[in-house]
């Protein structure tokens, strides 16, 4: 059953969770969304991939959902364990943060952007483990919002959907 790319898809937000935020790429199935394919495949990884949503009229403006589906939950956190320094994509861990699933960190804040040193971009990474998957949630709040508009609490009816899906895809 892990393997089947069904029940693996059927984990990752759906439009009906996502208010006002439409597709604008779907790579659930073989995307390269490691850094590392020798230690996705070393800690028996099965299925890799992201979904990436935008708003117009939405606190966020960009939301990237991200699976890794492993054999058992043993590698998935194993691979979480060596790839969090990646996945934190050098932002400060958010201390307090609302916890999702296990393992569950938050990375993020209002920071400086990299390309525009003199602009605030508002961004959160949830990253936590559910069963056999690692989930990451990549959410930035538009630019015409005021800074910290959105906050990591936000993220967490969508951790938890993710967490509900997962848990019924892999039970």
């Amino acid at each position: 059953m892990l393997d089947s790319p069904e029940a693996y898809l059927s984990t990752f937000l759906t439009a009906s969770d996502l208010h006002g935020l439409r597709v604008v790429q779907d790579s659930r199935l073989g995307a390269d969304v490691t850094d590392s394919a020798d230690d996705f495949a070393r800690h028996r990884g099965i299925h890799a991939g992201m979904r990436v949503w935008t708003g117009d009229d939405t606190v966020i403006e960009r939301l990237v959902d991200i699976r890794w589906l492993f054999e058992d939950p043993q590698g998935a956190a194993a691979f979480h364990r060596e790839q969090i320094r990646i996945n934190s994509e050098g932002v400060p861990l958010v201390s307090g943060a609302p916890a999702v699933g296990k393992a569950c960190m938050v990375f993020g804040g209002a920071l400086p952007t990299p390309i525009m040193p003199d602009m605030t971009m508002t961004a959160y990474h949830y990253v936590f483990l559910a069963g056999p998957v690692l989930v990451k949630l990549f959410a930035a709040q538009s630019f015409d919002l005021p800074p910290s508009t959105l906050t990591p609490s936000a993220l967490v009816p969508l951790a938890l959907c993710a967490q509900q899906l997962i848990n019924i895809a892999f039970p």
